[in-house]
């Protein structure tokens, strides 16, 4: 299978010349016209995603399984939104689909019965999923995650960022992996569920010695606490699930 890739560029101008690219054997390229931030949106059923940032102007996908069918699947992009779209055919990618992005990309992803990976990448992130996991990775900025029956785990989140974090759950686990001097305000909730924190020098007064090792709360509780003086602001929210602040 070979890639395939349309340059927008012509030599002119730098207008675009085409707006859309089809996949051929369920992948395509897109080499964007410059390195500035693009949007990027799609909308999937049944089927993981994994999304990579990596330092070229160039969107990649990779859609694993499904047969030929009448929909065609297209990468679609919008000069003056500075929006690139992902449209799958009906069966298209239902054994997974791989996306590498720029980095500084924001994402709008809605997905169904599917597993969510999301790495790299320093644009805004905003997943609404049902039936599902998602990870995320070195992200640094404003990340809203809202799921239906799946966990939550976000990892390497950089506290220099001052960029907001929202992870909201009806039904799953909510985990946040950060460096022991991770500077963070946090606002946690579950019902029916514990909140457990392990970074040491955080308490809900943001006061606690640093020889304290984290804290423990049991179901119907919501907390806000400080960590390591305070800073990026967090807001973790679970209905039928745990609350994990830890290190890695």
């Amino acid at each position: 299978m070979k890639w395939i890739s349309l340059l927008f560029l012509c030599s002119f101008g730098g207008s675009i010349l085409a707006d859309r690219i089809a996949l051929a054997e369920g992948r395509a390229s897109m080499d964007l016209p410059d390195a500035e931030a693009v949007n990027f949106s799609f909308q999937h059923i049944d089927g993981s995603i994994t999304i990579t940032g990596h330092d070229a102007a160039q969107v990649r996908v990779e859609a694993l399984g499904g047969d030929e069918d009448d929909i065609p699947s297209l990468l679609d992009w919008n000069e003056k939104k500075r929006t690139v779209r992902l449209k799958l055919g009906s069966d298209t990618g239902s054994d997974g689909i791989n996306l590498w992005l720029p980095r500084n990309t924001n994402i709008t992803l809605q997905t169904i019965e599917g597993d969510v990976r999301i790495s790299g990448i320093r644009g805004s992130i905003e997943v609404r999923l049902v039936d599902g996991d998602i990870m995320l990775a070195e992200n640094f900025g404003a990340i809203l995650v809202e799921t239906v029956d799946g966990d939550i785990e976000l990892s390497q989140a950089a506290s220099e960022s001052k960029e907001p974090i929202s992870l909201l759950s009806r039904d799953g686990d909510i985990t946040l992996l950060t460096s022991a001097d991770f500077k963070g305000s946090a606002s946690m909730s579950t019902v029916d569920g514990d909140i457990t924190c392990d970074i040491p020098n955080s308490d809900e007064s943001g006061t606690a010695p640093k020889e304290k090792s984290g804290w423990k709360y049991g179901p119907m509780n919501r907390k806000s606490i400080s960590l390591n003086g305070g800073g990026r602001p967090v807001l973790m929210n679970t209905v039928d699930g745990d609350i994990i602040i830890g290190i890695r």
